[in-house]
């Protein structure tokens, strides 16, 4: 058997698939031509491979094989006519003039296929304007004894005193009978019953719309239910007639322009979930029932299977989602979610249905931040990652390229931003310039051989083509923002984060698809806005430590005005970013010490060459702080440089670690601190400026050194000479210099308390030694064992790709106009990239052998598993070869050996001879 070639039919213009199914190919041949023939009702699908297929798009199981010359190979098809050419003359055969091809049309077909009772939006639509206008004019007749004929089933409805008893046939065979009450729950009767083209029932009444369905077990199911619940409320202000009315107002304005029904009330069906809304009797052909079998169904059944639909998750997936949000259905969210993942966005990756997998990936990404923030220990963005870590667009071997030049997880592709080709910049003329002059070198060998000798020397001695394989990030509502056809100037105060700027974990950086992203992201415009704000700062910097660094009898005044108001400008400037973070995030950002160094960096030299220029010089400690905030602020600007950048990330993640052990450190420090504050303090007045001797020992006169003279013979003289006490003899006599003090102690400096006897002083001694133990033997090592801790927790790549991702965020939220952040080269919807196969492996394997919890383990489809595989088992293979070979090569060495030495023994008894 050959190749399986899937066809899905979908409906246009909204795109949900009708019906699929596959057909099945015999080896040896190939797929020739698929185009489409015919218009409007008698439009088919034409097949050419072995023999010629004609397929009708509404009904795939309808496939015949048409022998005709209207179909061979050198014709050229265009809907209703098809071109040949016979000879020396160019005929054109009218389809719907064709007697063959309109007797083959009249053919009944012998199979049909169950469509997708969703795709009928525009028939549904339809029959409702036909009930509302019928209405209208007051035509209320409803017949409910007729059969209803489909091309696969047959419907029955019979009406009693209170009950309608639905019908369903196949073949001419009874499947089941359904009972339900005749009236709705205004009271009044169902107004209009009609099939749909998917051979479903739909029922028309006051209260709501009702579409019923035939399941694969041959059970009558209720598929769809709709009703507004405003109108529903006001219903006793309003007749049966007007209520109806009203309804089917509602529902034709809610259709859209696709012709797709409008969601389910998924509210109702939470909300009323134990009502009943009919019951099942089930008559049993083989065995005989007196009374049938009855089941009850309620409204939590129809939400059940909802969930657990496909369809309705890929048409209706955010509503439903948002209603149990509402709700806060916690076990049904985990439901859909794990759901949609598994059937809306993986499965068609699998069936190769890239518009089905972009149109789920949109619908889960948009919901996602919500689903995060309602239940983060679920961890529904680790869960979404994990699934869409290893994706491949489409058959694995098609997306293997054994000579790659791209580096581990570097985009591929070209991604344009449409409207860049439909106008000319100055910067396309420039480039068509360069093309032209790299054209005219080309054909000059010898001086484009010379110009290209360069890079044949770097490609050839520090690149080497790898193998790699092509993946694929779904980006639509993950990284981009929401499509708006006008400049919004609301964004220029406020934009709304997307899942990429909420990323505020190094875990989230472990996956591959963000580390290629952030890659892409960086290499696209990341560096060019990061070198463009570095260097704006710069010049910030450099005009306000030029000013305040050169004396002023080497500057003028008018430069120094000039550098001034330059900083002043430039210091408002960031000072409005600094703004517009706050109105963005107000918790966030006073909880971020980073945030407040930044908003120090920016606002003390603004201010103080504000004051410079209106007044008179600052103080020179204002001077030095600024400067010190400006070059530090300056330094942190090599974090998003990965040569710098990882140190940064140790640095940063470091403090926020042992951030709670710093506070208990210093809280320790400040216990100690106002203890020997009370000890040590003076008790008595004193003053710096005239001498006072008291019996108060902590009394800075008494602390100061006293130096006598010795006379000649040795005696010591009664004159003494004594120091001056100052403020820093005894730093304890304050609490505010207690705690420097303290400090000093804590590294080793103790002569803050050598003025003092420590025999005379056993308290402060107890202190001393308390506090040595505690802080500088216990505590301090213990903060060096947790600070290697920390490290090697945060010596990592996913903490350098964090700290870039909180650039590039910033640089999208703040820094870019709202039409730079609709660029499709920017923001594309899905991102390429390749893999290193080699790097591949290690990650399976490493997934392999680890234990993952549910939540962050990666899916790996069989595609990769082939590719790692393939690639194990054709390494196995080579060792075992090579330990083979070397046996061989061993037992042929000592052979070699032995025959060497029987030889050599011949030859010495022949010589002895």
């Amino acid at each position: 058997m050959g190749p399986i070639i899937t066809f899905t039919s979908y409906s246009v213009p909204s795109k949900l698939f009708k019906i699929s199914i596959k057909a099945f190919y015999y080896e040896g041949y190939c797929l020739e031509e698929v185009c489409f023939v015919g218009s409007r009702e008698n439009e088919r699908l034409l097949v050419k491979c072995d023999d010629c297929y004609i397929i009708d798009p509404q009904n795939l199981s309808d496939k015949h094989i048409f022998h005709s010359e209207l179909f061979d190979i050198d014709n050229i098809y265009n809907y209703n006519y098809v071109i040949e050419l016979r000879g020396q003359h160019l005929w054109i055969n009218n389809l719907a003039q064709n007697k063959e091809w309109c007797d083959f049309l009249n053919k009944k077909p012998k199979k049909y296929n169950k469509i997708n009772a969703h795709s009928c939006g525009k028939d549904i639509l339809k029959i409702i304007q036909c009930t509302l206008e019928r209405y209208k004019r007051n035509s209320n007749e409803v017949n409910y004894d007729k059969p209803y004929r489909g091309k696969l089933y047959i419907w029955d409805i019979n009406e009693s005193e209170d009950y309608l008893t639905i019908t369903a046939y196949k073949d001419e065979k009874q499947m089941e009978n359904l009972i339900i009450s005749k009236l709705d729950d205004y009271g009044e009767p169902f107004v209009e019953f009609k099939l749909l083209e998917s051979d479903d029932l739909i029922m028309i009444s006051s209260f709501g719309i009702y579409i019923w369905t035939i399941k694969s077990s041959c059970l009558i199911t209720l598929l769809y239910f709709w009703f507004n619940v405003d109108i529903y409320q006001n219903c006793a202000q309003k007749t049966a007639k007007q209520a109806l009315i009203d309804q089917l107002m509602f529902l034709t304005k809610s259709f859209g322009s696709k012709n797709i029904p409008p969601s389910p009330y998924f509210d109702q069906l939470i909300r009323h979930s134990k009502r009943l809304i009919y019951k099942r009797k089930v008559e049993k052909t083989k065995v005989k029932f007196s009374e049938g079998e009855k089941t009850k169904v309620k409204f939590s059944g129809l939400l059940e299977d909802y969930m657990n639909d496909a369809t309705i998750l890929k048409l209706y997936g955010k509503e439903l989602i948002q209603v149990l949000l509402d709700k806060n259905q916690s076990e049904q969210i985990k439901v859909v979610f794990n759901n949609f993942l598994n059937q809306c966005l993986l499965q068609p990756l699998y069936d190769n249905d890239i518009y089905t997998f972009i149109k789920s990936a949109d619908i889960i990404t948009y919901m996602l931040l919500k689903l995060e923030l309602f239940d983060k220990n679920f961890r529904f963005i680790d869960r979404f990652l994990s699934k869409t870590a290893l994706l491949i667009p489409d058959a694995y071997k098609s997306s293997i390229d054994n000579y790659s030049a791209l580096s581990h997880l570097e985009h591929c592709g070209i991604y344009v931003h449409l409207p860049y080709l439909q106008k000319i910049s100055p910067f396309d003329y420039i480039f068509f310039w360069i093309s032209d002059i790299w054209k005219f070198l080309k054909e000059k060998s010898q001086i484009y051989k010379f110009s290209k000798f360069p890079y044949i020397v770097y490609s050839s001695y520090f690149t080497s083509p790898k193998k790699t394989i092509k993946l694929i990030v779904p980006l639509l509502n993950f990284a981009t923002y929401p499509e708006k056809e006008y400049f919004d100037y609301n964004e220029l105060i406020y934009l709304s984060d997307n899942i990429f700027t909420s990323l505020n974990t190094p875990e989230y950086y472990k996956w591959w698809n963000i580390k290629a992203l952030v890659k892409f992201k960086w290499a696209t415009y990341g560096k060019y806005y990061y070198f463009a704000i570095w260097t704006i700062y710069s010049i910030f910097m450099t005009c306000f430590v030029v000013v305040a660094t050169i004396p002023p009898s080497k500057i003028s005044w008018s430069s120094q005005a000039i550098l001034l108001v330059i900083t002043v400008i430039l210091g408002v400037f960031h000072f409005t970013f600094e703004v517009r973070q706050f109105v963005h995030g107000p918790k966030s950002y006073i909880a971020s010490p980073w945030n407040w160094f930044d908003l120090s960096a920016v606002l003390f030299p603004t201010i103080t060459s504000l004051i410079w220029l209106l007044d008179k010089p600052p103080s020179m400690w204002v001077l030095t702080v600024s400067s010190l905030l400006l070059e530090l602020k300056f330094l942190m600007f090599l974090r998003a440089l990965e040569y710098f950048g990882t140190y940064f990330a140790i640095m940063i993640g470091v403090a926020q670690q042992v951030f709670s052990f710093l506070i208990v450190l210093g809280v320790i420090i400040l216990a100690f601190s106002h203890s020997l504050h009370l000890l040590l303090r003076p008790t008595t007045e004193y003053s710096y400026d005239k001498p006072s001797y008291t019996d108060d020992p902590n009394n800075p006169w008494n602390l100061v050194a006293r130096y006598q003279s010795i006379l000649p013979g040795g005696v010591i003289g009664e004159s003494s000479l004594i120091t001056t006490p100052d403020e820093n003899t005894n730093l304890f006599a304050v609490l505010d210099t207690a705690i420097i003090a303290v400090y000093f102690i804590l590294t080793g400096d103790s002569s803050a308390v050598s003025p003092w006897v420590l025999r005379k002083n056993w308290t402060l001694v107890i202190l001393l030694i308390m506090f040595s133990f505690f802080t500088t033997i216990y505590l301090m090592n213990l903060f060096i064992g947790l600070l290697g801790m920390a490290i090697d927790a945060t010596n990592n790549e996913e903490s350098f790709l964090k700290l870039r991702g909180e650039i590039l965020s910033e640089i999208e939220l703040f820094w870019m106009l709202p039409y730079q952040r609709r660029k499709k080269n920017w923001f594309p919807q899905i991102l390429f990239y390749e893999a290193s196969i080699d790097e591949l492996k290690k990650y399976v394997k490493s997934v392999k052998d680890e234990d993952y919890d549910d939540v962050s383990q990666p899916y790996l489809s069989s595609a990769i598993l082939n590719i790692t595989e393939c690639g194990s088992n054709l390494e196995e293979k080579i060792n075992e070869r090579f330990d083979v070979m070397s046996k061989e090569f061993k037992n042929l060495v000592e052979q070699i050996a032995e025959l060497t030495r029987s030889i050599n023994n011949e030859k010495n008894k022949n010589e002895e001879k």
